[in-house]
């Protein structure tokens, strides 16, 4: 959603600006989207038992049952930040009309999804098909980002999104042994 109401600004960018300005800008969208989505990525991986205890856990769908889906729940949630990037990034492309180079992405994100959850397919573990599924949504992203600001290296600040990484990394750390 978040991609929905920037497309509509990364046409108006791309029409005043040049190349390198718009690059510029979608940079500093994604440092400032990864900078929101990182904590809340690790926050729901932590919490995942009591946010699906408080969204669904009534009637039939009791501990069990929240139990399980809180374990899949949190596995995905690791793949936010890679879908949110590949998600802005995709509209980047678009708004430049380069639509072959989202399309191939998406296709390798396909491929490598339907590798790895064959690869698990035999453990029958919802866990490890979700988080390899989160894991072929992040190499995407960065995929994605390495094709969108190869050749304007300065447009993205990746030790800006580095040090957030880090630092959502250390909050999950200290809110799991809370």
């Amino acid at each position: 959603s978040i991609s929905v109401v920037l497309f509509p600004k990364y046409n108006h960018e791309y029409a005043r600006s040049g190349e390198t300005e718009y690059k510029r800008y979608v940079g500093q969208t994604v440092e400032n989207t990864l900078f929101v989505i990182l904590p809340f990525s690790a926050m729901f991986c932590v919490f995942a038992v009591p946010v699906i205890h408080v969204i669904y856990e009534s009637g039939n769908f009791g501990e069990l049952s929240t139990r399980m889906t809180s374990n899949v729940f949190a596995m995905y949630s690791l793949g936010m930040a890679g879908f949110c990037v590949l998600d802005l990034i995709n509209k980047a492309f678009y708004t430049m009309r380069k639509t072959m180079i989202p399309l191939l992405i998406n296709a390798i994100v396909l491929a490598l999804d339907l590798i790895l959850n064959a690869a698990v397919r035999g453990s029958h573990s919802e866990l490890q098909v979700a988080l390899v599924t989160a894991a072929a949504l992040t190499v995407g992203g960065v995929l994605a980002l390495i094709a969108f600001f190869r050749t304007h290296r300065g447009a993205l600040h990746t030790d800006r999104i580095l040090k957030d990484l880090a630092a959502s990394a250390v909050m999950a750390a200290a809110l799991f042994f809370l």
